[in-house]
């Protein structure tokens, strides 16, 4: 026998508005990869945590370094 699945709400908490959904966020055509990195973390505010639509996104990093070093060592590379 096959359930039927309600469909879900969005579970809306105090900040929710406050979080930018990622699929907002632009880049500039004719910048630098480090140039675009810069403006994609200034939309994004906080790279921790963001929405894509209505689901929250939390990243959290295991280990010593943080997302901050991660990011600064990926883009050093990339660029």
């Amino acid at each position: 026998m096959q359930e039927a699945v309600a469909a879900r709400e969005p579970t809306i908490f105090e900040g929710y508005d406050d979080l930018v959904d990622i699929r907002s966020v632009k880049l500039r055509d004719g910048a630098t990869r480090l140039e675009n990195a810069l403006y994609f973390l200034e939309q994004i505010k906080n790279p921790h945590k963001f929405r894509v639509g209505n689901d929250i996104v939390e990243i959290c990093c295991i280990g010593e370094e943080s997302l901050s070093d991660v990011l600064a060592k990926h883009f050093s590379r990339r660029v």
